[in-house]
């Protein structure tokens, strides 16, 4: 397998991983897209695999989603009974 496939395999499961923690918590394409700061295409094409959100923007989305970015490296994903993270300060976190 070359690089330029296994590259675009990781934006497949990437995508797939991303579809699956917007499902599990409830929010549209749009709204996700609004709090990456990104276009609505942009964002579908992140959930596609055609494309790869960059560190910053997948930092965005999990704390939008309130789930460990560690989530996007996953085998598996997300079901729908997740527990929820205790809520952090936002100093505590910058």
């Amino acid at each position: 397998m070359t690089i330029d496939e296994k590259i675009e395999l990781r934006s497949k499961k990437l995508g797939v991983l991303i579809h699956a923690a917007r499902l599990s918590t409830n929010h549209s394409m749009k709204d996700c897209a609004e709090a990456m700061g990104v276009t609505s295409g942009i964002y579908k094409s992140y959930e596609e695999g055609r494309r790869s959100p960059s560190l910053p923007e997948l930092e965005t989305l999990a704390y939008f989603f309130d789930l460990p970015l560690t989530e996007f490296w996953r085998n598996n994903v997300l079901e729908d009974n997740r527990k929820p993270l205790e809520a952090m300060e936002i100093d505590v976190l910058m």
